[in-house]
């Protein structure tokens, strides 16, 4: 049977677009089982992986107005899950992660794996080695610059990608280096 490849085919991008949004929806079903929501969980991972960011720099990355940052991050004090603290400007407060705060986080990563996983074990080991360089170059294209490349992998388990094998990271230095 003849295959026709037309990159711009609505079928395609019907395809591609559904498997996004599918995969978003159980990665936030995922943060939400474990009690708080999506940009709540995308909080605590950022902070986790950068102790003592400010609410300034936690905004864009969890793609919030400063003020719903500063919002999310009064619940998430509320809950006893993140501490504020001075930083060495007295006018910026350094963000942490509390030890229920910690233990959190890794629950939302462990039920964003599982949730992942649960669409990936549909593909046979040699067929995700297959599909993992076109998901880095589809991501280095949505890459424009810092910023973004922060919020697209405001979910993601840094501790598996390098700044080297991040296709995000590498767009986003280059970016950097450019300006």
């Amino acid at each position: 049977m003849s295959h026709s490849f037309n990159m711009t085919s609505s079928r395609f991008i019907n395809l591609v677009a559904a498997l996004g949004t599918a995969l978003a929806d159980a990665q936030g079903r995922a943060c939400e089982s474990t009690g708080v929501l999506q940009s709540d969980a995308a909080a605590l991972i950022t902070v986790g992986y950068h102790p003592g960011m400010s609410v300034g720099a936690l905004a864009p990355i969890i793609g919030f107005t400063q003020s719903a940052a500063v919002r999310s991050v009064g619940r998430l004090v509320s809950q006893g899950l993140i501490e504020r603290g001075r930083a060495r400007d007295k006018r910026q407060v350094e963000l942490t992660l509390t030890p229920a705060g910690a233990s959190l986080r890794e629950k939302i990563l462990a039920a964003r794996q599982r949730a992942v996983e649960t669409a990936t074990a549909a593909l046979d080991p040699w067929q995700q080695v297959d599909l993992e360089p076109m998901v880095e170059r589809m991501l280095a294209a949505l890459t424009r610059d810092r910023e973004s490349a922060d919020h697209i992998c405001r979910l993601c388990d840094e501790t598996v990608c390098t700044p080297d094998t991040c296709p995000v990271e590498r767009v986003a230095v280059l970016q950097e280096a450019k300006s």
